[in-house]
């Protein structure tokens, strides 16, 4: 509750992604980083649907379903996107048959295009995206590291900012040194 509406207590510092990486059980640490600017998405289908929303990357070690096509670099027109299994799940199983959608398979999902459009006013640019893939590990809207760091620069002037979120390789997840550090 003590860090309700104070967004800087929820970042993490690099001495404490430093500490992280010599925790107990912690083989490697990597760092989510979130886009600094708008995104919408609209789907390219008779059915009307579109939504803001938030992407986020990570290193490509953290992947556990890495798609061949997991590229991009300023020029490209098409943004590869990942998917968390579990928004999937949640879509099919609660928003689409609450709204009266169809529910998707990842197969359907992956065939559909839509478009991402990044930014707001004279700086607008929009991209032709494709879900390429899902992830059983990772519970976000993953697009490449280059994607979000050339969004985050075209759009703030800074590439980098400090992560709300790490992602850790461990040994024994359920060690009760880790679980006591983790909780300290």
């Amino acid at each position: 509750n003590e860090k309700m509406g104070r967004p800087e207590m929820t970042l993490f510092s690099p001495q404490e992604i430093d500490a992280m990486q010599g925790a107990p059980q912690v083989q490697d640490v990597g760092v989510l980083v979130s886009n600094r600017f708008p995104v919408w998405a609209t789907l390219n289908t008779t059915v009307a649907f579109s939504t803001e929303m938030f992407l986020e990357a990570v290193p490509d070690r953290f992947i556990d379903n890495r798609p061949v096509d997991w590229i991009w670099t300023p020029g490209n027109r098409t943004v590869p996107i990942i998917v968390s299994s579990e928004f999937l799940n949640l879509y099919n199983y609660g928003f689409a048959l609450s709204q009266g959608l169809p529910q998707l398979s990842q197969a359907s999902i992956q065939s559909l295009a839509f478009d991402l459009k990044i930014g707001r006013g004279q700086l607008e640019e929009t991209y032709s995206a494709r879900v390429v893939g899902f992830s059983d590990r990772i519970t976000s809207v993953l697009v490449p590291q280059t994607f979000v760091d050339y969004g985050n620069k075209l759009f703030t002037g800074r590439e980098t900012f400090p992560p709300s979120r790490l992602i850790l390789k461990v040994k024994d997840p359920s060690d009760k040194t880790f679980i006591n550090y983790l909780e300290t």
